[in-house]
C-alpha cells in the first residue's frame, strides 16, 4: 500500500507542480492575470487528482482477486492527496518566498479593488472588506498560508478518494 501512496503522489505532487509553473511562465505575475490563473489552478487541481484513482485501482489489482474494503481505498487517497498537498505548500513557499515575493500583498490589493467595483451594495462591500482583512492577517503569517494551500489540496484530493473509494470498494 505505501508503495502506491509514494508513487502515486508523487506523481500527483509533480503534475501540479509542472501545471502550476507553466502557468507562471505564460500568465507571469501581472494582477489582471489573476483571475486566468485561479481558473487554471482549479482546473490542474482536480485533473492531477485523477492519480489518486489510479493509485487506488493498481491497488485493488495488487489484491489478486481479494475484495477491497471502502477504508483501503480511502487510506490510499488521503496518503496521495498529502503528498499532493505537501508538495504544493513547497511549491507555494518557493513561489512567494523568490519567484514572486510580492504575491500576497499584491493579490490582497487586487481583492480589494474587485470587491470595491462590484457594484455590491456598501453593507455588503464592507462586510467583504472586513473579511478580506482578517483573512490578510491570516496570510501574513507564511506557516498559515502554506497550511491553506495544503489544505486546498488535500481538501479536494480527499472528495476524489471518497468517490473513488466508493466506486473501487467491493
Amino acid at each position: 500500500m505505501k508503495t502506491y501512496i509514494i508513487r502515486y503522489g508523487v506523481i500527483y505532487g509533480l503534475v501540479l507542480l509542472i501545471g502550476f509553473f507553466i502557468s507562471y511562465l505564460i500568465l507571469g505575475t501581472a494582477p489582471e492575470n489573476f483571475a486566468k490563473s485561479e481558473v487554471i489552478g482549479y482546473s490542474v487541481m482536480i485533473l492531477s487528482s485523477i492519480s489518486i484513482y489510479f493509485a487506488t485501482k493498481q491497488y485493488k489489482q495488487s489484491l489478486g482477486g481479494k475484495p477491497m474494503r471502502f477504508f483501503q481505498g480511502l487510506k490510499i487517497g488521503s496518503g496521495v492527496s498529502m503528498i499532493g498537498g505537501l508538495f504544493f505548500g513547497l511549491y507555494n513557499w518557493v513561489y512567494i518566498r523568490w519567484l514572486q515575493p510580492d504575491f500576497l500583498n499584491q493579490y490582497l490589493a487586487y481583492s480589494e479593488q474587485q470587491i470595491r467595483q462590484s457594484g455590491a451594495e456598501q453593507a455588503v462591500i464592507e462586510r467583504q472588506l472586513g473579511e478580506l482583512a482578517t483573512y490578510s492577517e491570516l496570510l501574513q503569517n507564511e506557516f498559515l498560508y502554506l497550511l491553506i494551500m495544503f489544505m486546498t489540496v488535500f481538501v479536494i484530493g480527499m472528495a476524489f478518494s471518497i468517490v473513488t473509494a466508493a466506486t473501487l470498494k467491493d
